[in-house]
């Protein structure tokens, strides 16, 4: 059963939405209710995520599967929010979409690789004691 996580935001007035942990078909019908073509979910089968705006201004964030100890996960949930931050902040401001992907992954490659060589060095300590 997938899962669903809001996020309020004050000052934006908005709020951000994780769908998570279920399959494209549950996702496209948990949020049915806030878009009036589906069609743009038709592909969402074989995505790691995927960040949209409903037609209420929410942001939907939706990950197929996700764990809180992974750190790939961790790395495009990360990737997700800047997506998110992009679509809230910067899509009025003229910046291309092709900007946004490379905001993104960079980000992502460097959440993922400090959260990878945190693992590598605590695992170091561990064999030493």
């Amino acid at each position: 059963m997938i899962q669903h996580y809001t996020v309020k935001d004050r000052m934006f007035k908005c709020e951000y939405q994780l769908y998570c942990n279920g399959s494209a078909k549950e996702f496209t019908n948990a949020v049915k209710p806030y878009f009036a073509d589906l069609s743009r979910f038709n592909n969402c089968d074989n995505v790691a995520g995927l960040t949209v705006v409903s037609d209420n201004g929410s942001i939907i964030i939706y990950m197929p599967t996700f764990n809180t100890v992974k750190i790939n996960d961790i790395g495009t949930l990360t990737h997700e929010c800047v997506h998110a931050m992009q679509l809230r902040l910067w899509e009025k401001c003229g910046v291309s979409e092709t900007e946004w992907e490379v905001a993104s992954y960079f980000v992502e490659f460097l959440v993922t690789g400090f959260l990878n060589e945190i693992n590598k060095k605590k695992a170091v300590k561990r064999r030493k004691k």
